[in-house]
């Protein structure tokens, strides 16, 4: 069929319920089936779509064949609203703002929530008489505000913290176990170092007493400390390769 356009009719379509994915290069391809297309501009904020978008076509007839093709046809899963653009009217500098196209909402006058009482009047309330409010004396301006004292500190310090000599010797009699699995406690880490004769084992907690993954054994001499390490470093306890060195 031939479409009658007029001489002032827009080349520009507007396009709206856009699906949010919906690419310039997808709905440009849409719209070619009606003519070529000029231009596609999907209006977004930032990197997100708000929904609609305008078309250009080159010629007036095919902006028109696109209203009447593509209204209502769908796109991505919707079904999108064509319609032709409406020209830009330029307000000269200077004029004023057209009126706005509803009311300002403005809040009405507000009633008070008790009859307003005069001075010395006994309320009434409910054929109960109540005794008057005592009238209250303006006592004056205020004074001068006092002296502020200084808060103090919200928590204790921190003392310095202690940094390890790296020069200092090391033991001939205690490990360093890492690597620990978080359940183990003091007792299933000396079993653990139970055949190197064990005298004391202690395992690194938190504040709120869960297990910070290592640990301490102090052993009976060097002996003992050497076959230890040799036997337990890279054991799997727990689905965990524990890591023992001297301490």
């Amino acid at each position: 069929f031939i479409v009658q356009v007029p001489p002032t009719m827009s080349t520009k379509c507007f396009v709206g319920n856009l699906n949010f994915r919906t690419t310039p290069d997808a709905l440009g391809h849409l719209f070619a089936e009606c003519g070529e297309v000029v231009s596609v501009n999907i209006i977004s904020r930032g990197q997100f779509s708000l929904g609609y978008g305008f078309v250009e076509m080159k010629e007036a007839a095919a902006a028109a064949a696109s209203v009447s093709q593509m209204d209502k046809k769908e796109l991505d899963g919707r079904a999108i609203n064509v319609e032709l653009a409406r020209p830009r009217v330029e307000r000269p500098a200077g004029a004023p703002r057209p009126p706005p196209r509803y009311p300002p909402f403005r809040r009405g006058p507000r009633f008070p929530r008790f009859p307003p009482q005069v001075q010395g009047q006994v309320p009434v309330v409910q054929g109960q008489q109540l005794p008057a409010e005592p009238q209250q004396q303006f006592a004056g301006p205020r004074g001068p505000r006092g002296p502020r004292f200084p808060r103090g500190p919200m928590r204790r310090p921190r003392g310095p913290r202690r940094v390890p000599d790296p020069n200092a010797p090391l033991s001939k009699t205690r490990v360093f176990a890492s690597n620990l699995p978080f359940a183990l406690n003091d007792e299933q880490l000396a079993g653990l170092f139970n055949e190197f004769h064990v005298k004391s084992a202690h395992v690194a907690t938190r504040p709120n007493g869960f297990s910070r993954g290592f640990g301490f054994v102090e052993l009976e001499n060097e002996e003992s400390q050497q076959a230890a390490i040799a036997a337990l470093n890279g054991k799997a306890v727990n689905e965990r390769a524990i890591i023992v060195r001297v301490a």
